[in-house]
């Protein structure tokens, strides 16, 4: 038994912690140097068994302890009051069981007033979700050194790490590529924030998945909740639900939402939905790849300053 993927997010007063148990052995790299390596290596994630119904027993600062439990899918996820501390530590029946290395696994907050939270497929890195067969053959040959990013995206989260903000990204992803997005956001120097990503998947639950519905809107109400002195970045794309998701969180925090951006994935953009995100009244920008990082690095810059 080992800990796949851990994070331990620290908010004003509360924790959230989120991870997710595989049986077996760790392996010692996330990565391949080779696309054959690779594509075994992310077949094989879709076969490993999970550690489902687990007591997890997580030791926080100031010899406090939670115990969680683990889901169906070896999931688990849990909001506590503390602290977290550089030597948080997770047991199973008395068993130690030792954190990701290759990738930080607690997030203090920062002094920073703005927060980012984002999307990442189609959003930071091309993924081609609308099509479910460009997406797997992405994810099956395309090494972490050779995914490619969005441009602007990228621009703009290097002026982030420029001001210190922590970035929270929010994906509809499965845990199974939580390696190989850790090794993209580090190859290619993004923020190294926590990754929430939806629970682990078997092959045929991959071909049927139900990742929840309103799995990213109960996020972001939690995140606006627990952090009521900062405001929020938001940035998705016109894919899927981000701007059906940020009309909606936008609506019921206004005062919170700095600004909103949403990438144009197809030839026309959606301006149905788009209206009703305008319609809040919240500073938005409908990007596409033609659009210039540097110039809004600067307006970003200025938004800060005046809040």
């Amino acid at each position: 038994m080992h800990v796949w993927q851990f994070a331990a997010v620290q908010f004003n007063q509360k924790v959230l912690i989120t991870g997710t148990l595989l049986q077996g052995k760790p392996r010692s790299s996330t990565t391949s140097s080779t696309w054959l390596g690779h594509f075994i290596r992310m077949m094989r994630s879709y076969f490993r068994p999970v550690c489902k119904h687990q007591s997890v027993t997580i030791h926080l600062a100031n010899q406090q302890q939670v115990s969680v439990t683990t889901n169906y899918k070896g999931y688990f996820s849990t909001m506590v009051a503390g602290q977290v501390t550089p030597e948080l530590r997770l047991e199973v029946a008395g068993q130690s069981l030792e954190l990701p290395t290759h990738y930080p696994v607690v997030f203090d907050r920062t002094n920073a007033n703005i927060e980012v939270v984002s999307d990442i497929d189609d959003t930071i890195l091309l993924s081609h979700t609308a099509s479910f067969i460009k997406r797997i053959g992405t994810i099956l040959f395309r090494r972490p050194k050779k995914r490619r990013t969005i441009v602007f995206s990228h621009g703009l989260f290097k002026q982030f790490k420029n001001f210190g903000t922590r970035v929270i990204y929010l994906s509809k992803s499965e845990s199974n590529l939580f390696g190989l997005i850790s090794a993209v956001v580090q190859y290619q120097q993004l923020p190294e924030g926590p990754l929430l990503l939806t629970p682990y998947l078997s092959l045929r639950q991959l071909f049927n998945a139900k990742k929840g519905k309103d799995y990213k809107l109960d996020f972001l109400k939690l995140i606006c909740e627990n952090l009521p002195n900062k405001k929020l970045v938001l940035m998705g794309d016109d894919s899927q639900r981000d701007m059906e998701i940020y009309t909606q969180v936008a609506k019921m925090h206004p005062d919170k939402i700095l600004k909103v951006y949403i990438r144009q994935t197809r030839f026309s953009r959606n301006e149905e939905q788009w209206q009703k995100l305008q319609e809040t009244g919240v500073n938005a920008m409908y990007f596409n790849d033609a659009d210039s990082a540097e110039k809004e690095s600067e307006l970003l810059k200025e938004l800060k300053q005046a809040t």
